[in-house]
């Protein structure tokens, strides 16, 4: 987006840094590489929309209907509450791509994916990170650390307002220091909680090491 422009005088009149690379193929390569690129572009977006999907259906089904608000279900059940959920998720998915298409929310919208979505998304790091690398890491220790980032992220985003048109807080975009504080609060609730249980070290650590170990063998 920064050495495009200065070394190719044909794309200095794009307006927005994201459609640098759409024009430089459309102008100086080939009609048949815009394609093949394109169709590069779907399939990476179809795959991941198809993983996303499973994903959320999966969440929706596990840990909200038989974790929360129906223990008792069965596999039948929770088979037919994720496919009710992957319906429900495309229809909304569909409405939201409707709507910025027509340009009803799109400038709201832009302002989520950057401010909101991916700072939110980024909070969920260190119980993953975590998770994945401490056996001392507890759920307490993760539901904490998460909330605690939220929280500050939300107050951080309330100061600096939408796009970020007031003076940032402390001078650092809100995911900055939301992070460090998150993890901090990570560790100490899990020290201060009780330990997994060694079934779950067993589970999640140890026979992930020797399955692990095991193909590389």
């Amino acid at each position: 987006s920064l050495i495009a422009p200065a070394a190719l005088p044909g794309i200095t009149d794009v307006a927005e840094a994201d459609r640098v690379v759409q024009t430089v193929i459309q102008t100086f390569l080939p009609r048949w590489f815009a394609v093949f690129v394109l169709m590069g572009v779907i399939a990476a977006a179809v795959s991941t929309a198809a993983v996303q999907l499973m994903t959320s259906s999966i969440i929706v089904a596990r840990d909200v209907i038989q974790g929360v608000l129906k223990p008792d279900a069965d596999d039948a059940e929770i088979t037919l509450w994720a496919r009710i959920s992957v319906i429900a998720i495309v229809v909304l998915s569909l409405g939201v791509t409707v709507a910025v298409t027509l340009g009803i929310g799109e400038e709201a919208m832009a302002l989520y994916l950057s401010d909101v979505s991916v700072p939110g998304f980024a909070q969920w790091a260190p119980a993953l990170v975590g998770g994945l690398l401490w056996k001392r890491g507890t759920r307490q220790g993760a539901l904490a650390a998460t909330s605690v980032g939220v929280i500050y992220l939300a107050l951080g985003l309330l100061i600096t307002g939408p796009g970020g048109s007031r003076p940032l807080l402390f001078n650092l975009h809100p995911v900055i220091p939301t992070l460090p504080i998150n993890a901090l609060v990570y560790i100490v609730v899990s020290h201060l909680t009780e330990k997994p249980s060694e079934e779950i070290i067993e589970v999640f650590f140890n026979e992930v090491d020797d399955y692990l170990l095991s193909e590389k063998s």
